[in-house]
């Protein structure tokens, strides 16, 4: 039988419409005898609108048709911010003029808050690299003007990574070519990262430069160079510079004298960290936790304990923290001398529920206090270590404290070990 070419028009949008009354009957006169005899497919029901409905029924019907039909409405996409962006874009793509013509497009005039947003981003990624090559395109063929703050974000950035050499030839040589007169801020933290990178000649320099470059220099600026020189264990030189702190009148602040504790300590002269904390209560600058700590710090590197600082920082309603004992039990757990002060300062840490970042002092608390005869000591330091969260009991512990009960030969003692064991 020659084959009937139907001409089927193409199918509705709406899967529930009935077919059209001769199209059935075309389809029923080409299929074989089983199909026929097959049940007839029933439509599902339909909101259509009859003669008889009323004209709401008809618009509730045609809604609920064209609901059907329209695709469900998609979630309103957030636009991402045009500085990053651009920094995408630079970090994802090789430079070229092809992508400077891109960047000219995105935005034809770069503005301040533009530009110091890409900027801050590069900062976040670690790409000091890409913030440069930005500023540069940003100032030399883009028509950016650079502003004060534009080079008091970009100078410590790059300072912080490292790039020190592209910093001062920012702050020396591109900050007078726009007529823009650097800040102590900007010129600190070049110093600082000097210091860092223990170049404190190059500290020393740009320091002395200050003068030069219209700036007043503070205790802000002093605190830099002292920390950069200290960095390398010159106190004389740190004293010179502190000297003639005082002579130009400036007051040293708490940051200053922290930090010369602080160097002295790496030096190992406590006697100029001892005067340096007199002079604190001389000239009426109180204290803090870090100044205890780092004198705590000071004493333990010369192998003098330095317990004595625990009470007086109590006496001043000054709280202990973790950093307190971290600075002071290093000190005291390997020294027979000071084992009481050290079974004193972990009853404190109990108290206050202070757990010590370093967990060997345990183990070495108890080999001190077996090797000084103090098993009693040993055996209490023991069962106090179980008591601070995130400690777990050095495995090793038992072979000390065994070691030292058969070396004892106690009865009373023998037993009061096998029942920890």
């Amino acid at each position: 039988m020659a084959r009937r070419h139907l001409r089927i028009p193409l199918l509705s949008r709406n899967p529930h419409a009935p077919t059209p009354l001769h199209l059935r009957h075309a389809l029923c006169s080409s299929t074989t005898a089983t199909v026929d005899t097959a049940a007839p497919a029933i439509d599902p029901p339909t909101p259509a609108a009859s003669a008889g409905d009323t004209p709401a029924a008809a618009a509730a019907a045609a809604e609920f048709d064209s609901a059907l039909d329209s695709p469900p409405p998609r979630a309103p996409r957030e636009e991402e911010p045009l500085q990053d962006t651009i920094f995408t874009m630079i970090r994802r793509r090789k430079w070229s003029t092809r992508m400077e013509n891109s960047i000219r497009l995105l935005s034809p005039t770069l503005t301040a808050p533009l530009v110091h947003g890409v900027i801050s981003a590069a900062s976040a990624a670690n790409r000091a690299d890409l913030a440069l090559q930005f500023f540069r395109f940003a100032y030399r063929r883009a028509g950016f003007r650079p502003e004060p703050a534009t080079f008091a974000l970009l100078v410590p950035v790059l300072a912080s990574r490292r790039m020190l050499n592209h910093a001062r030839c920012i702050l020396l040589e591109t900050m007078p070519a726009f007529s823009v007169a650097p800040g102590e801020a900007t010129v600190a933290a070049l110093v600082a990262a000097y210091g860092r990178a223990g170049i404190p000649q190059e500290a020393v320099k740009l320091f002395r430069l200050m003068p030069e470059l219209g700036i007043t220099r503070t205790a802000l600026s002093y605190n830099a160079v002292l920390k950069a020189i200290l960095c390398r264990g010159r106190e004389a030189m740190a004293r010179r510079v502190y000297n003639a702190m005082v002579a130009d009148g400036v007051v040293p602040t708490l940051a200053t004298y922290n930090t010369l504790i602080w160097g002295f300590g790496m030096c190992k002269k406590m006697e100029s960290a001892v005067r340096v904390f007199g002079d604190m209560k001389t000239h009426g600058v109180t204290p803090d936790v870090t100044t205890y700590n780092t004198l705590l710090n000071a004493w333990v590197r010369t192998g003098r304990g330095g317990s004595g600082a625990v009470p007086e920082m109590g006496e001043k309603g000054l709280r202990l923290s973790e950093k307190t004992f971290a600075a002071l039990m290093p000190g005291l757990c390997d020294n027979e001398g000071k084992a009481a002060e050290a079974r004193k300062a972990v009853e404190d840490m109990a108290e206050r529920r202070l757990t010590p970042k370093d967990k060997s002092v345990f183990l070495r608390l108890v080999t001190t206090l077996c090797k000084a005869g103090d098993l009693d000591g040993a055996l209490e330091v023991h069962k106090k270590s179980r008591q601070f969260k995130h400690v777990l009991v050095d495995p090793r512990q038992y072979g000390v404290l065994m070691r030292a009960c058969v070396q004892v030969e106690s009865v009373m003692v023998l037993s009061r070990c096998s029942m920890i064991f």
